[in-house]
């Protein structure tokens, strides 16, 4: 009888200290850190995959990274703007912000180009991430910056401008023809005249 008591009391009591008033619990237990909201470790997670993505060779796909998170735009800027980051991964970021047609990476673009804090690969990774994904939208951004100080900044701006294409864009650069003295830019000029102004019989 009295086994069957003591085993009773077992079962009713429960299996843990706490239920019989037994031990507290080690030191420090109660001061374990929490686990990471579920927030936090989404965030942590887009970084870490977004910046294996950007590590590898070539410029990922527009594809590719818009499918590792609807919001890694602000991941991007976030790497865009880390300066202990090596400079390769994030002008890769710069260059990828260019997918995205939202007024954070607009600005964040735009700034790199007017901002003297930022060094000159970053400003020609801005201009053409601006020129090759934001199309005829970039069309006052790209004339603006094809009579920079800057040769090379001028030369992104004549490519991007060959992208844009139009009887405007034409204008322009024959207008610039007169008076670009950089031979590097004159050629792209020239390229880029030759390109707009082929007839499609040419071409094909």
């Amino acid at each position: 009888m009295r086994g069957f008591i003591l085993a009773a009391a077992v079962v009713l009591g429960g299996c843990g200290p706490s239920a019989t008033g037994g031990d507290p619990l080690p030191d420090g237990a109660a001061a374990a850190k929490p686990f990471p909201r579920p927030a936090d470790m989404h965030r942590t997670t887009t970084r870490e995959r977004l910046v294996d993505l950007l590590s590898k060779p070539g410029i990922p796909t527009e594809r590719e990274v818009r499918a590792l998170d609807p919001a890694v735009d602000s991941e991007l800027a976030n790497l865009a703007n880390e300066q202990t980051l090596s400079q390769a991964l994030r002008l890769e970021a710069v260059t990828c912000l260019g997918y995205f047609q939202n007024k954070r990476a607009r600005l964040l673009l735009r700034s790199i180009l007017t901002d003297p804090a930022w060094d000159k690969p970053y400003r020609v990774a801005a201009l053409e991430a601006i020129a090759r994904c934001v199309g005829s939208d970039a069309y006052e951004t790209l004339k603006q910056h094809a009579t920079d100080g800057d040769a090379d900044i001028r030369a992104v701006a004549i490519r991007g401008l060959k992208l844009v294409g139009g009887a405007g864009v034409v204008a322009l650069l024959k207008s610039l023809q007169l008076t670009e003295r950089d031979p590097t830019v004159i050629q792209e000029l020239d390229g880029a005249l030759l390109e707009l102004t082929r007839s499609p019989l040419e071409v094909n």
